[in-house]
Order: C-alpha cells, then sequence, then structure tokens
C-alpha cells in the first residue's frame, strides 16, 4: 500500500464552497461550505469538536483496546457516548470492526454539528477520502483509485434530495488503512458516512481478484442501507445503485 497525498482537495467544489482545513493529531478534516452561509467562527467550533469527539475515542479504548484491534463487529457496553455506538452499529450491519467507520464517523458528525448549530445551505466534509453531503444542487464526486485507469476519471453524480449522506471510498491500494482485499476502490454510498465507511471497507476486504467484483455487485443488492456501490480492480469496474456514473470533463 502506498499513501498518496490529498491532491484531489485541491480541486474539490472550486469556487462553490468556501474550504478550509482542520488539523489534529492524525485528524485532517477538509471542509467546504457556501459563501454566503460561512462564518469565521465555525473553524474553531469543528476545532474544538474534532479536540472533543478525540478525547472520546482514546478514553474509551484506553479501557476497551478490543473497540480498536478487532476486526469483527464489537458490542458497545451501555451508556457509551453516540459516536462509539453508532460505529458499533456500523461495523455489525458491515461485519467489520468499528474502526473501520471511524472517518465516516467523524465526517458525519462534524457535519450534523455544523448543520445544527449554523443555518448552511451547502456542506461537504472530507475525511481521508470519506464525505458527509448535504447540497442544494447536485454535485459529483469524483472516485480515486491509485493505478486503475478509471481513477480520477468517473464520479457518482448526488442530487440534493438524497442528502444528508455519506460517501466513503476503501482502497487497497492508496492510503494508509489496512485493507485485507486487493480492490482499487469500494465507493459506497449511505445515508449515513459511519455506514458508508464500514460497507466500503468490508466489500474492499472481500475483492481479492477481478471476478470477485461480479460477485460483490450481485450480493449488494440485498444489502439494506447501501443506496450505490462501485468497486474498482485494475481495468475492471462494477456499478450498481441509484446514482448516476459520470463520466469527469477533465478525463483525459
Amino acid at each position: 500500500m502506498v499513501y498518496e497525498p490529498r491532491f484531489y482537495r485541491y480541486g474539490m467544489g472550486k469556487n462553490r464552497f468556501k474550504a478550509f482545513k482542520l488539523l489534529y493529531k492524525e485528524t485532517d478534516i477538509w471542509v467546504g461550505i457556501d459563501p454566503d452561509s460561512y462564518r469565521d467562527e465555525m473553524v474553531e467550533f469543528l476545532r474544538d469538536e474534532i479536540i472533543r469527539l478525540r478525547k472520546i475515542l482514546e478514553t474509551y479504548i484506553s479501557s476497551h483496546p478490543e473497540f480498536r484491534d478487532s476486526l469483527k463487529p464489537v458490542k458497545p457496553r451501555r451508556d457509551v457516548p453516540r459516536i462509539i455506538k453508532e460505529m458499533c452499529e456500523a461495523g455489525e450491519k458491515a461485519g467489520v470492526g468499528p474502526m473501520a467507520a471511524v472517518a465516516g464517523a467523524f465526517a458525519q458528525h462534524l457535519g450534523s454539528k455544523i448543520l445544527e448549530k449554523f443555518e448552511v445551505k451547502e456542506l461537504i466534509v472530507e475525511n481521508g477520502g470519506d464525505i458527509f453531503l448535504k447540497l442544494m444542487r447536485s454535485a459529483i464526486i469524483a472516485i480515486f483509485a491509485g493505478q486503475s485507469p478509471f481513477s480520477g476519471k468517473v464520479g457518482l453524480e448526488i442530487p440534493p434530495e438524497d442528502t444528508p449522506c455519506g460517501v466513503c471510498t476503501s482502497s487497497a491500494t492508496v492510503g494508509p488503512s489496512l485493507s485485507l482485499g486487493n480492490a482499487d476502490a469500494v465507493t459506497v454510498v449511505c445515508r449515513e458516512a459511519s455506514l458508508a465507511d464500514a460497507f466500503a471497507t468490508a466489500y474492499c476486504n472481500r475483492i481479492k481478484s477481478k471476478n470477485d467484483i461480479e460477485k460483490i455487485i450481485a450480493e449488494v443488492q440485498n444489502t439494506p442501507g447501501i443506496l450505490t456501490l462501485v468497486a474498482m480492480l485494475d481495468d475492471v469496474m462494477g456499478v450498481w445503485g441509484k446514482h448516476h456514473l459520470k463520466i469527469l470533463k477533465h478525463a483525459g
């Protein structure tokens, strides 16, 4: 697996969003808000929220290390914070450990907090390629898939009526996250970003060869909670769901 710099952020939204980054420990968040809704105090508000969420996770993991280490679903303890419960529930539905949902869960919680606190027309929160969206008009989310010939050349069109939602991608060839499979990218759309993240990880783990993509596409049609799935490995791509796949104009 090779780490790739997050150059894809430079083209996100262009003039459509007022964008800023937030860094805290390993957490690296990109936020885009429509210019009319943007307020300077949003930056500090989200920074404080990231610190709060990190503290919740670190405290829980210190006494329950299986939450961090398990590759299988973990039952949450009683009266746990909401983000812990949602990560466990997402892992249970997808058949993976709760940390498979962490990036999507962070994006979802930060996006939800902004929507609760401020009047916002459009919002994107991106965390390591996992995205929480709230839109007023359609947006195309490009899929980066490393060395696959499809990488950066196609994207999913997400209409506003399907938001808020999560669009999350897992890869065995791009980024630092653990993967047990070989897929260049598996992108999943769900109403909850935590669930999209968990399912993206689960299906990415199961794609060992190009032949596995057809099996995954057949299975996902009967999987509750998934709106759309795109899987890529080398020159093979499988697509299922309600969202349209678009060829990007800049694709060569």
